[in-house]
């Protein structure tokens, strides 16, 4: 059963300033409820399907303090997908801590994200971050919530192994020892050949305006992706996973 008080939490952390003031959110489906278990995050709630819980012994569920058993159509009258799940959880938000030193000392490619708005755009982004191997993802404060339903889902898990860093001011990253970049849809070198020094920042601009020009003032470089067709420009992600292939390609990671 799910009480009335579980459904307006669940509710109300569908919005970012409840998931900051509680320290909560939201996670669902199969695939990222079991994915939160195995990584050993603090799960505060867990609702499932009789059948689900049956279906999936390994994780010995039925013994979970934390188990609410529910139906079909409970699982419904909470969920934010169209298609809803058999599993619902909720966990308290990570708190990672912030080495800039460790960061921008190592030898290891790291983007910052600035003012990317679509949650597609940042789940897919926290992804590629998961599959190339870089731990940290850095964005600026207003870049959208990491933690809001459509990011999480768009990034398949990857949430759970990515740290995503949200800061005041990029200057506070920049020691003259890292090497910079910024993308830029009208000019600078080309991706395909290019060969960068680690460590390396990359700085990935909003969908529709780019990046600031106070923010783009303060990399050393600008890269670009050459194409041969008409479109005006890439989504972020898609930059991003061009950027990251490339690099990886030229062995610079």
């Amino acid at each position: 059963m799910i009480s009335i008080s579980q459904k307006k939490l669940i509710r109300a952390l569908s919005q970012k300033k409840y998931r900051k003031t509680l320290g909560l959110f939201v996670i669902e489906g199969s695939k990222i409820v079991l994915e939160a278990l195995k990584s050993g995050v603090d799960i505060t709630q867990i609702y499932a399907t009789g059948l689900f819980i049956a279906n999936n012994g390994e994780f010995n569920l039925i013994n979970n303090n934390n188990l609410a058993i529910c139906s079909v159509d409970e699982i419904k009258s909470i969920t934010q997908l169209i298609t809803a799940p058999e599993i619902i959880a909720i966990c308290k938000k990570p708190v990672f801590e912030l080495d800039l030193e460790s960061i921008t000392s190592s030898q290891k490619l790291t983007f910052y994200l600035d003012n990317i708005q679509d949650p597609g755009n940042l789940g897919t982004i926290i992804r590629l971050c998961d599959w190339y191997g870089i731990e940290n993802l850095l964005a600026s404060k207003d870049t959208t919530d990491v933690y809001g339903s459509k990011v999480v889902q768009a990034s398949m898990a990857s949430i759970f192994r990515v740290k995503v860093h949200y800061l005041d001011l990029i200057t506070t990253i920049l020691p003259k020892h890292l090497h910079t970049y910024s993308t830029n849809a009208n000019g600078g070198d080309s991706i395909h050949n290019l060969k960068v020094n680690l460590p390396t920042l990359v700085c990935i601009g909003n969908e529709g305006h780019g990046i600031r020009e106070e923010v783009a003032t303060l990399f050393q470089k600008k890269i670009s992706i050459p194409g041969n067709g008409n479109a005006e420009s890439l989504n972020a992600a898609m930059a991003s996973a061009i950027i990251m292939d490339n690099l990886v390609r030229l062995g610079n990671l």
